[in-house]
């Protein structure tokens, strides 16, 4: 194998981005490159590629990995999209991956149960915009279901309490109606939930009678 160029990047003119026999394979640090004594028209064996990719690629993409998850839980998608900014292999990304999974640092069905948890419990959003918010994140539609299956999740109380904040029974129009009618589209309920919803609200209830 020989190192055909050896280009500083243009998005961090810190990193340079290494060619091997013609194809981009990594980009590194400038002081790894110095580390390395790399330069353009070297050959290099397969146990110094290997040597590179282990002690200084992949440790680098994990250390990054470490202080993604730092700001806040990440779905697998979310992590592979941050990691290949970097442009770092794609089988290191998926070592990297593999050892967060393993050590449930990244777990999308707990990040959907607890996501669900949030947005409906302090956020007041119905299913259909979670769903698709959880899709955005590259969770699966079986993933989001399962979580779903297990939410304690009360579209209709959220409704009634959204209605109570924001419309009063004795002093309103319908334009005042559709207002948060359209709100509550906007937030994700179904159409039968939120009509649902209203006919509770106007019969005197400020949250779903359960035990009815």
């Amino acid at each position: 194998m020989t190192i055909t160029k050896i280009e500083r990047q243009k998005k961090n003119n810190k990193r340079y981005s290494i060619f091997i026999d013609g194809k981009f394979k990594f980009g590194m640090s400038g002081e790894d490159v110095l580390f390395y004594r790399l330069k353009e028209d070297m050959d290099i064996s397969e146990k110094e590629y290997d040597n590179i990719l282990e002690n200084v690629i992949y440790q680098e993409a994990k250390g990054r990995a470490a202080r993604y998850l730092g700001y806040g839980p990440r779905t697998e998608k979310e992590m592979r999209n941050k990691l290949s900014t970097y442009d770092y292999p794609e089988n290191i990304i998926d070592k990297v991956i593999e050892l967060l999974q393993r050590y449930d640092y990244i777990n999308d069905l707990n990040y959907a149960r607890k996501y669900i948890s949030d947005k409906t419990k302090y956020k007041y959003q119905g299913a259909y915009k979670i769903k698709y918010d959880l899709k955005l994140k590259g969770i699966s539609g079986e993933i989001i279901d399962e979580a779903f299956s297990e939410a304690d999740y009360m579209p209709l109380d959220n409704i009634i309490k959204t209605i109570s904040k924001k419309l009063s029974r004795d002093d309103y129009d319908e334009k005042d109606k559709q207002k948060v009618y359209n709100y509550l589209v906007r937030k994700g309920f179904s159409y039968n939930d939120i009509n649902q919803g209203f006919s509770l609200y106007f019969e005197g209830y400020d949250e779903y009678p359960e035990d009815e």
